[in-house]
């Protein structure tokens, strides 16, 4: 079961200072599942459609005010 969107908790180190943030993968980035998430981010596994290899992707919360 693919993921059809992914998302970053909004606490941890940074507060709640920022919204979160939608992540649904890219032409290149199929998400698969969720490996783990903490203060810094979350780490998911992925498809590299480019390589055709499983990779793991961390994404990160940003830190500038829009």
């Amino acid at each position: 079961m693919h993921l059809s969107e992914a998302q970053l908790p909004s606490d941890g180190p940074f507060g709640d200072a920022g919204p979160i943030v939608s992540f649904h993968g890219t032409e290149r980035f199929e998400l698969v599942r969720m490996v783990g998430r903490g203060g810094m981010g979350v780490v998911y596994e992925a498809i590299d459609r480019e390589r055709n290899l499983r990779v793991a992707l961390k994404l990160l919360p940003s830190l500038t005010a829009d």
